[in-house]
């Protein structure tokens, strides 16, 4: 049995485009597939196996925005890029861990009046802020 085989006997192809893994999964919801005692991301196998990728590669795999479906090996639907690209695809999609909480470690709403967001992209209470300032003597710094 040939590792493309093995491998695509797993894929089911659906109407909207996407490739969906149907192997085993993490809870991430991205597939798993294992090659000479080695697992891989099946996002990665894929474009090793139609590509020539070098699985070993610091290069990273990305899902575009409009499929995003972390099953999907559809190679039209991924993209090769690096940590700092999947961090800004995190957030842009709202998938970003962070991006769930929508309120402070205080308890104060993230509410655009009530929210700085940082050079890179991090969010701040500016109610906490002003309570970390106030506290120090720093009234007129917010």
């Amino acid at each position: 049995m040939t590792l493309k085989y093995r491998f695509e006997r797993h894929v089911r192809i659906m109407e909207n485009g996407c490739h969906v893994w149907l192997g085993f999964k993490l809870k991430s919801g991205h597939g798993r597939f294992g090659i000479n005692g080695k697992t891989y991301l099946t996002h990665r196998v894929a474009r090793h196996l139609y590509c020539g990728f070098d699985l070993d590669s610091d290069i990273l795999i990305l899902h575009k925005n409009e499929c995003n479906n972390p099953s999907c090996i559809n190679l039209d639907h991924t993209y090769e890029g690096d940590h700092s690209d999947n961090a800004k695809d995190t957030v842009k999609n709202s998938t970003h861990y962070q991006t769930k909480k929508t309120h402070c470690p205080k308890g104060h709403e993230y509410t655009q009046r009530n929210t700085r967001i940082e050079i890179h992209g991090g969010r701040r209470c500016k109610k906490c802020d002003r309570e970390r300032f106030h506290k120090i003597g720093h009234k007129n710094d917010i």
